[in-house]
């Protein structure tokens, strides 16, 4: 049996959500911001086309984030989801470095805190007087988690491929207080490792692959 829309939306939402977190803890900032925006875009867009066209959905709202934060908002009709307000708004600047343009022209800095308030992160570009950016993954975790909450979706439906795959839980609940996931240890023993080149390839496998996707 297929997905239906919705359930599709959340589905490719979850894996957006997932490598994200990776990419936080792998810390290839550059590209975690867009894999955030992703995620986001796909589980309001879940909500949305429950009421409306899917062509309405890419080509009228396409990635704007905070139109379609406020369509959504309008949808569920709760005031309480406007304290995110400011972290939609600080994932759609991810969208304009989502190709390298301005990063070459205009330099950055890119700060991707896992926990507590933003940092400061190291400049791609020169140091003084270039964009800054930056991306709390726990305000991300919170977003998450609210829009499962208030569109009363249960999560686990949407990570089937978790089930045998401890890494991807592993970073679903690493440093993460929204989703404890229990990862279900198989008879081979434990949680498993990658090697730090492993890592790096995977994250550069993600960047090529969200290239590709969104362009």
């Amino acid at each position: 049996m297929s997905m239906k829309d919705d359930e599709q939306f959340f589905h490719l939402g979850m894996g957006y959500y997932v490598a994200c977190r990776f990419t936080a803890h792998a810390r290839f900032d550059i590209i975690t911001g867009n894999l955030c925006h992703h995620a986001i875009e796909m589980f309001l867009k879940g909500k949305l086309v429950q009421t409306m066209e899917r062509e309405v959905l890419k080509n009228d709202l396409r990635h704007n984030l905070p139109k379609i934060w406020g369509k959504f908002k309008a949808e569920i009709g709760d005031e309480s989801l406007d304290q995110f307000d400011e972290t939609i708004r600080k994932l759609q600047e991810f969208e304009d470095i989502r190709y390298p343009d301005k990063l070459v022209d205009l330099g950055a800095q890119i700060t991707v805190t896992i926990g507590g308030p933003p940092g400061t992160g190291p400049a791609t570009g020169p140091a003084a007087n270039v964009p800054s950016y930056d991306l709390v993954l726990g305000d991300i975790d919170d977003l998450v988690r609210t829009i499962f909450d208030v569109c009363s979706f249960n999560s686990e439906p949407f990570i089937p491929f978790m089930q045998h795959n401890l890494l991807a839980h592993e970073y679903l609940e690493k440093s993460n207080a929204r989703f404890g996931v229990s990862a279900k240890e198989t008879s081979g023993g434990g949680k498993r490792e990658l090697p730090t080149w492993a890592c790096w390839l995977i994250a550069v496998a993600v960047l090529v692959l969200t290239i590709v996707v969104a362009g």
